[in-house]
Formats: C-alpha cells, sequence, structure tokens
C-alpha cells in the first residue's frame, strides 16, 4: 500500500530538500588543470568553525579572505599535481611526529592524540591529516618552484639578530618556581573499585613502613623492581602554577607538591590519576635565563638554540610567502576563476 503524506508533510519535505540544495549551493569554481567547486556549505564551516575561535561573526571582507585562501590553496594543489610533486605516508607520518614534539605529548598514544586534535582543531583526524598533507604538498611545490627555500642556511639569523632578539625578549626567558618530585604510586586510571581499594591498601602500607623506620623512599624506590603491585618513578621539573598539570592531576594533589620542602616525603596523596607517596628532589627559584641555559632542566635546547630557531622560522615564512604570493598570482592569470557573489550571504 502506498504511503500518504499530508499536504503539512509535502511542505516540510520539499522544504528540507531545497534547505540541502542551498546548503551546496557553489560559491565558486576554479580551474588550473581541472574543474573544482567550493561548496557553500564548505565555506560555512569554516566560517562557523573561526568564528568559534575568535568569538564574533565574521564580516564580508574576511569572508571574502578566507574564500580567497580555499581557491589559493586550490590552484597550488593543482599546480603540485601538475608539475608531479606529492608527498609519502612516511611524509606525513614524520611531520605529526614533529607536530607532537611540538605541542609536548610524544608519547601520548595514537588514539589519545587523534582525540587532542579534534578537540584542539575542531576538525576530524581525517581534515586534520588532510589539511596537513596539503600543506606539504603547497611546501614541497614551492621549494620546487625556488630551490633555495629548501637551504636551511638561507635562514639561519646572525649572532647580532640573535642578542638583539633577546635583549628585547628578555622578560620571556625568565623561569617560574620550578618542583621537581619522585614518587611511589598506583594508577586508579581504568580499574574498578575493588583495585581501587587495594592500591590504597598498598600505598598506606609503604607510608606507614616509611613512618615507622622500616624503610626508607629511596628502599622502597628500589623495591618496586620486584613488587609490581605499586610504581616508582622521576616525575621531573614542572611549574608551580601549572594549570594544565592541574587540570590532568588536580589542583589540590599539585598545590599540595607545590608546597612541600625539598627533600620532604608527602603523606598518601591522591590525583585524578592514582594515589601517591611523593619526595621533592629539587626545589628552584624563578630566576631570568641566559642566552647559554637550558630553556627546562635537563633540556637539550638553550635559549640561543631556541632564539636562533624562532628568528630562523620567521625568517623561513616571510621568504615563502614571498615566493608563494608571486607564484599564486602566476597561477591566477592561467587559471578560470568563477566566483557566484550572489551565493555568499550566510544569513
Amino acid at each position: 500500500m502506498a504511503k500518504k503524506y499530508s499536504f503539512f508533510m509535502i511542505i516540510l519535505l520539499v522544504s528540507s530538500v531545497i534547505n540541502a540544495q542551498l546548503l551546496d549551493t557553489t560559491v565558486a569554481t576554479v580551474k588550473l588543470t581541472k574543474l573544482q567547486n567550493i561548496s557553500k556549505k564548505a565555506l560555512q564551516e569554516k566560517i562557523v568553525l573561526l568564528e568559534e575561535r575568535i568569538t564574533r561573526s565574521l564580516n564580508e571582507e574576511e569572508i571574502q579572505a578566507i574564500l580567497k585562501g580555499e581557491i589559493n590553496s586550490i590552484l597550488l594543489q593543482q599546480a603540485a599535481e601538475r608539475d608531479s610533486v606529492s608527498i609519502t605516508r612516511e611524509d606525513l607520518d614524520r611531520a605529526i611526529e614533529l607536530q607532537k614534539a611540538r605541542l609536548g605529548v610524544l608519547m601520548l598514544p595514537d588514539r589519545d592524540f587523534r582525540l587532542l586534535i579534534e578537540r584542539q582543531t575542531g576538525f576530524s583526524y581525517a581534515e586534520y591529516e588532510k589539511n596537513l598533507r596539503d600543506t606539504l604538498i603547497a611546501r614541497n611545490y614551492l621549494m620546487k618552484i625556488d630551490p633555495k627555500l629548501a637551504d636551511e642556511n638561507n635562514f639561519r639569523p646572525t649572532d647580532v639578530e640573535i642578542v638583539k632578539f633577546y635583549e628585547e625578549n628578555a622578560v620571556r626567558y625568565a623561569t617560574p618556581s620550578l618542583v621537581r618530585f619522585s614518587h611511589l604510586f598506583v594508577s586508579t586510571a581504568n580499574v574498578n573499585e575493588a583495585e581501587i581499594l587495594s592500591g590504597r591498601k598498598k600505598i598506606d602500607e609503604l607510608r606507614r613502613r616509611i613512618s615507622t623506620g622500616q624503610a626508607t623512599f629511596e628502599s622502597l624506590f628500589e623495591e618496586s623492581l620486584d613488587d609490581p603491585s605499586y610504581l616508582a618513578r622521576d616525575f621531573g621539573f614542572f611549574a608551580r602554577g601549572d594549570e594544565e598539570l592541574k587540570k590532568n592531576l588536580g589542583a589540590n594533589f599539585v598545590d599540595v607538591v607545590s608546597g612541600l620542602d625539598e627533600d620532604e616525603v608527602s603523606g598518601v596523596l591522591e590525583s585524578s590519576l592514582g594515589i601517591h607517596i611523593v619526595k621533592i628532589t629539587d626545589k628552584r627559584q624563578p630566576r631570568l635565563l641566559k642566552l647559554g641555559d637550558p630553556l627546562f632542566p635537563g633540556d637539550s635546547m638553550t635559549v640561543q638554540t631556541h632564539i636562533s630557531q624562532v628568528l630562523s622560522m620567521e625568517n623561513q615564512g616571510r621568504m615563502f610567502n614571498e615566493v608563494m604570493e608571486f607564484q599564486i598570482e602566476k597561477l591566477r592569470e592561467n587559471a578560470e576563476i568563477r566566483i557566484f557573489s550572489q551565493n555568499l550571504n550566510f544569513d
């Protein structure tokens, strides 16, 4: 039996189809080697994402700038494909590892890294990889156009430039109060109540042994190698007031550890991730770093190395932008670009 629709339902169905078509309306077409559309829906998604980040609506000029950027990106990708410029999966993986290093999450499992990227960028991980791939391909294309972009010596700052930058930005290289600790602990992440109770009893027992003089923190640290019921680790340094650490471990835990004296052993403490006994192994007061000092205790990168990298990236960025702007103008001259301004109304 045929399904019957009321007049009202027919109106709703027609309206939904029309709305879907409007969302898929073409706002621009680009052709260097092949015709490619930019849909209203795709452009609007980027606009909404940017508006959420800057917490305001974009004006017409800003929307036009986003559209221009999309057109330029398509031109670069088509030109790269035309000139047989590509990247391998290994190239992409190396770039992702570099991104992990910059974010300080090299040891983060792949699944958690994907969630972090999606939360921070608003893109799906597949979109993140595509954007990164497109960026790398465009970069390789520009280096093929102008080989001097591939030579790092062309971007390296002089010693005079490094010193000048340091003197003008010395406050950026002031370290906060730093605390380093070791801890005996059991994890409470992804375990059941019985396991948490057992872990708490274990840590209570270890603290009792320290209190009664039956063991020292150091001896229990060594015993952990043969006792799988608890762990012992050097946590390393953290900065007092580290808000990210407070989110991860809990503000109360971080504040209590920060307030302990050097060589002091804590009572039983609970964080968001486990149950701990902490010993403070080093505390350092805030100070202004010199050019030869490491950025962070134990870090191989010095202030001078960091400044050199910052200035190199700035120099490289300027040179890439100059080459890219010149090349895009040439590509535009040889491309067919149509913009449908009447479809750029997002009200």
